[in-house]
């Protein structure tokens, strides 16, 4: 079975950069980035594979695949998956709706 194409919006990757980029500095060394990238890969194949194994937020129309202190936010529309967020789940909930409410 063939995964469906994975999209990432603009601010999923700016948040994804900031991160990987926050880690780099703090640490001097790619190490702990790699690890995030490394289970980031993982769960985005299981998205693909399987695209409504996550849970949905509460009364929107986005899965929430949690991976410890992040999370990939994502749409399901036919053939394509659309990553609208890479969430650092430390941060306050109420900026991921805000985020969410300027997508649509």
């Amino acid at each position: 079975m063939v995964g469906r194409e994975i999209v990432w919006v603009s601010v999923a990757t700016d948040q994804l950069e900031f991160i990987l980029n926050y880690w780099n500095q703090k640490t001097t060394n790619t190490a702990y980035s790699n690890k995030i990238l490394n289970k980031l890969f993982l769960k985005l194949r299981t998205i693909q594979r399987y695209p409504h194994s996550a849970p949905l937020l509460q009364s929107r129309k986005v899965h929430k695949m949690a991976m410890r202190d992040y999370s990939i936010i994502y749409t399901v529309q036919s053939e394509m998956i659309y990553i609208f967020s890479f969430w650092d789940n430390r941060q306050d909930p109420n900026n991921l709706i805000s985020i969410l409410d300027h997508l649509k």
